[in-house]
C-alpha cells in the first residue's frame, strides 16, 4: 500500500526522564501508522537502562558525550546542550521522513503519524504543524508566514531526509526555532498543514544536563 511505503524516522533525545518517555513511545507504539523507526540519544547509563527497557533496540540507541559550552555566546540564550544531540542522532537516519520529538510529551491521539504521512506527498517541502504548550498554540503569530524563532516547537515540523544535513541544532534554548529556520531556507516549498499534532508540557521541565 502506498501509505506504507513511506518511512518516518522519530528522533528522540532523552536524559533522566524515565516516566516521559516510557509515556511517549507508549503513545507512538499506539499509532495506526507502524512504518517508522525510532533512534534515540542518551547521555548516561541510567537512561540508556530504561531506553532499552522500553524495547528500543541497541542498533537505534545512540550514546552521546555530553557537551557543554563553556558559555553561551548568544544574548539571552541559556546553554542547552541537549539540543545538540539531534546532530548526531540524524546521522543515523538514511531514508524517509524526518520528525523531532520531545520525551516527556504527547501525541494528540493515535492517528497523528498516519496524518503526517498522508500530508509528506512532496519530498522539497517542509511540512509545520501545530501543537498546544499548555493553553498556547504554536505557532501562532507567524502561523502561515514564515517559521519564527520562539514560535515554533521541537515537533512543529517534518521534511525528507534529503535534507538531513543542511542545518544543525545549536547547543541553546530555542535551537528548534534556528533548527527549522535553516532548513526552511533550503527546501523549495513550505506546507503550513492547519491540524494539531503535538501536546506539550513545559512544567515538566527539560532534561537536567
Amino acid at each position: 500500500m502506498e501509505k506504507m511505503t513511506k518511512l518516518l524516522n522519530i528522533l528522540i533525545r532523552t536524559s533522566n526522564r524515565p516516566i516521559g518517555f516510557r509515556r511517549m513511545i507508549d503513545g507512538i507504539r499506539r499509532q495506526s501508522f507502524k512504518n517508522i523507526r525510532i533512534i534515540v540519544s542518551v547521555d548516561n547509563p541510567e537512561s540508556y537502562k530504561y531506553v532499552t527497557e522500553m524495547g528500543i533496540d541497541a542498533d537505534d540507541i545512540l550514546i552521546v558525550q555530553k557537551f557543554i559550552p563553556p558559555k553561551s555566546i548568544i544574548r539571552n540564550r541559556r546553554i542547552a546542550c541537549y539540543n545538540s544531540y539531534f546532530n548526531d542522532i540524524i546521522k543515523e537516519v538514511k531514508d524517509g521522513w524526518v520528525f523531532f520529538v520531545d520525551d516527556d510529551d504527547v501525541l494528540i491521539d493515535d492517528n497523528v503519524l498516519q496524518t503526517i504521512v498522508d500530508n509528506c506527498i512532496c519530498e522539497d517541502t517542509l511540512y509545520i504543524y501545530k501543537m498546544k504548550i499548555n493553553e498556547t498554540i504554536v505557532p501562532s503569530h507567524s502561523w502561515g508566514i514564515k517559521p519564527t524563532l520562539n514560535d515554533i516547537g521541537t515537533p512543529n515540523f517534518i521534511f525528507h531526509s534529503k535534507y538531513a544535513d543542511k542545518a544543525t541544532w545549536p547547543p541553546y534554548t530555542g535551537a528548534d526555532g534556528d533548527y527549522v529556520i535553516e532548513i526552511s531556507k533550503m527546501v523549495k516549498n513550505i506546507r503550513w498543514v492547519d491540524k494539531l499534532i503535538y501536546l506539550s508540557t513545559p512544567s515538566n521541565g527539560r532534561p537536567e544536563q
